[in-house]
């Protein structure tokens, strides 16, 4: 049986597993969505090595969803809001930009309280360390 190493970024050994490459995939991903990377989301690389030095060192990234109820709720403190889940929002879609190259922006507003939303997804030509993010703010001027 194949021994599958996972490492950080900067190569900090995570953990060992040995049964399959699959299993170690899932134990890279079950590691960072443990882990503290904000509130705004991310794509976290993580790579792969076998014991056997014939197979090359894998690559996967692990996308990190925001944590938009924290966001809606600090965009919001102490004004009147739906609540501090996207679910509790009426939204109205106010129109999707090109920001260059595959990216778009994407801007809605929610109709009963006014709390404005902007998605930003970079699309397959993003940079490394770069990722889909989305902001809440109590006026739109602050987000574009």
């Amino acid at each position: 049986m194949t021994t599958y190493t996972i490492y950080d970024r900067y190569r900090f050994e995570i953990e060992k597993q040995s049964d399959t490459i699959e299993d170690a995939k899932q134990a890279a991903k079950q590691w960072v969505l443990g882990g503290d990377w904000g509130v705004d989301g991310a794509n976290v690389e993580v790579y792969i090595h076998a014991a056997d030095d014939d197979e090359p060192i894998i690559s996967i990234i692990v996308e990190v969803p925001p944590d938009e109820e924290h966001l809606i709720h600090e965009a919001m403190y102490g004004t009147e809001s739906c609540g501090d889940s996207p679910n509790d929002h009426e939204w109205e879609h106010d129109g999707t930009w090109s920001s260059g190259g595959t990216s778009t922006t994407t801007a809605s507003h929610c109709r009963r309280c006014g709390l404005h939303r902007v998605w930003r997804v970079c699309g397959s030509q993003q940079n490394p360390d770069e990722h889909d993010t989305v902001t809440y703010s109590a006026s739109m001027a602050d987000e574009l």
